[in-house]
């Protein structure tokens, strides 16, 4: 069977989501572009892909935090 994507844990065997690394702050700024276009009910529901997605990150603006 052929699988796509990056679903599951990382090589090592660690979480792929590494909030508070460069490849968070570039998630979290590509994100953020996706976040400035919808409206502002999606904007503001925690429960949106891209909000969830971004919580997971931990983002804050175009950055991504470690704590």
């Amino acid at each position: 069977r052929i699988s796509f994507g990056q679903a599951g844990k990382a090589r090592g065997g660690g979480a792929r989501v590494k909030p508070g690394t460069s490849k968070g702050d570039s998630y979290c700024a590509r994100s953020l572009g996706i976040k400035k276009g919808l409206t502002k009910k999606k904007q503001n529901d925690p429960n949106t892909p891209n909000n969830l997605s971004r919580k997971r990150w931990k983002c804050s603006g175009a950055k991504s935090r470690k704590t």
